[in-house]
């Protein structure tokens, strides 16, 4: 399959957009070796700022090679000298079909009866720090979970594998280190460690936010302390990516498939658990 890949060069003085396209078996196949190339050709730092499946080329003079190609043409800008956006993290990326909804990162809490959920937006660079220290302001845990998402490979099926030994943010970490690709950076699963207090879930959602869900009203401001002192700003009209954006979810080249992850986090000690079960 083909996969179009818009990528943002703005480093220098001469910004500039550049459509790549690649085939692969996945997503994340297709903007590794995407990312791959646009270093090659001297972009180094370049961001993949949409990508979406095509079904056939388009007719444009490109460069490249067989399973990879490049628009000979790159749509410059004017550097005004703002941000040029926010860059979702590793595992979601957003399409260019449907509303054009400006990101930033800050966090929101959402009310509810008895559950109220705070959710932090994360730039890519941020993810795995912020990530670590929301684990530290919450530990100790019960259990940690892998959340494999029900549309991955069309599995039709939500599937949790927990982990009773990996109880604090340490050991949470060190595992999460030691298969980056299967976690941090996969787009198709959500990570959880839950605390009985509150019965408060710290996730790292599918859609590379930070979530913190609880009951206790003592935790949810937690949560918002925590936030701010990683520097983030409270909107509770933030919007997420999640809500009404268009996108794709992808994982690395060098991750495992849905059968292969399952298969590897039983062998690391997780099993799998139904609620209610």
């Amino acid at each position: 399959m083909w996969f179009r890949a818009l990528i943002l060069h703005d480093r220098g003085e001469a910004p500039f957009y550049q459509n790549f396209w690649a085939r692969a078996d996945h997503l994340g196949a297709a903007l590794d070796e995407i990312g791959r190339a646009a270093d090659g050709l001297g972009l180094a730092g370049a961001t993949i700022v949409q990508a979406d499946p095509v079904p056939q080329l388009p007719d444009v003079e490109m460069e490249g090679r067989e399973d990879l190609r490049w628009d000979k043409v790159r749509f410059a800008f004017a550097p005004d000298g703002s941000s040029t956006g926010f860059v979702l993290p590793p595992g979601v990326v957003r399409s260019a079909t449907g509303k054009d909804v400006e990101l930033h990162a800050g966090f929101r809490q959402v009310e509810g009866n008895p559950v109220t959920r705070v959710e932090c937006a994360v730039s890519a660079e941020r993810l795995i720090r912020d990530h670590e220290h929301l684990l530290r302001t919450f530990e100790p845990f019960v259990v940690f979970w892998y959340e494999l998402q029900d549309d991955w490979e069309e599995a039709g099926e939500r599937e949790l594998y927990v982990n009773e030994a990996l109880d604090r943010a340490e050991p949470i970490v060190r595992h999460l280190e030691s298969v980056p690709d299967l976690g941090w950076r996969n787009g198709h699963v959500t990570l959880t460690a839950f605390a009985r207090a509150g019965a408060t879930n710290v996730s790292l959602t599918d859609h590379k936010t930070l979530r913190v869900t609880t009951t206790e009203p003592a935790l949810a401001e937690r949560a918002r302390d925590a936030f701010h002192l990683l520097g983030y700003r409270r909107d509770d009209q933030l919007p997420m990516v999640s809500e009404g954006i268009h996108h794709w979810h992808h994982r690395p080249t060098s991750s495992l498939g849905r059968a292969a992850l399952i298969a590897r986090l039983l062998e690391l000690g997780f099993k799998k658990w139904k609620p209610g079960g």
